[in-house]
Formats: C-alpha cells, structure tokens, sequence
C-alpha cells in the first residue's frame, strides 16, 4: 500500500515541548508496518519536518517523498544570530515588550484577531 502521511507540528511538542525525533520516526514506520504501508509521502509543517527528514534517514525504503512546508532546514549564519539575538532578549526582564514586538513574525493576517490579541495579551 502506498500512503501520504500528511501533517502539522508534532503532536508531542504541544504537550511535552520535548520530543525524541529518532524515535518518533522508529515509532512511525512501526506504524506503517502495522498498516501494510510500504511506500509513504511524508509532508509535514513546522517542528514535524525535523521528523520527516529523520524517518526519510533512517526508513528510506519506506520514504516516497517528503514535502517539508514552513521549515528552515539549512538555516543561514544570520538567520541563526537573530535567532540567538531574539533567544537573549526573551530570557531578559523585558521578555513581555521582546514578545509583543515579534508579534508580526508569529501570526498571519488572517488569524482570528480576537484570539490573537488574548494570545498576546499579558494575561493570555
């Protein structure tokens, strides 16, 4: 059986917000194994891509394709300084103006603006 496996941000991260992507992987093709799938297109957003990219490694006979979709896979050196720049501002006094200022970088203009503001508010 061939499959796509098609999905958003790894469901652990939402829970644990630490994930073991070698055996989330190792977990996943049990699973297409328990299903007869044999060939699968894997296409995954966000974090998930980190576990796409692990089973295509370590499963390669079971990766058809992979479709990665809003991730960074060969981060540039200037990306990862403001990446490291925003890390020391959150972890400074003046986390909450750090937060509000990149406001624009985490949500689209087509998210729901109430939920958006509870989300950014400080009691949210």
């Amino acid at each position: 059986m061939i499959a796509a496996i098609f999905a958003d941000t790894a469901p652990a991260m939402h829970h644990s917000g630490n994930i073991q992507y070698p055996e989330f992987a190792d977990d996943l093709a049990w699973l297409c194994g328990e299903l007869g799938v044999e060939r699968a297109v894997l296409g995954w957003t966000q974090y998930g891509c980190l576990i796409a990219m692990q089973l295509a490694a370590t499963h390669p006979e079971l990766s058809a394709a992979v479709c990665l979709i809003d991730s960074v896979v060969f981060p540039s050196d200037a990306f990862i300084a403001q990446l490291e720049l925003l890390g020391d501002q959150l972890a400074g006094a003046a986390y909450i103006q750090t937060l509000h200022s990149q406001q624009v970088l985490s949500s689209l203009q087509t998210d729901d603006p109430v939920r958006k503001a509870h989300v950014y508010s400080r009691d949210g």
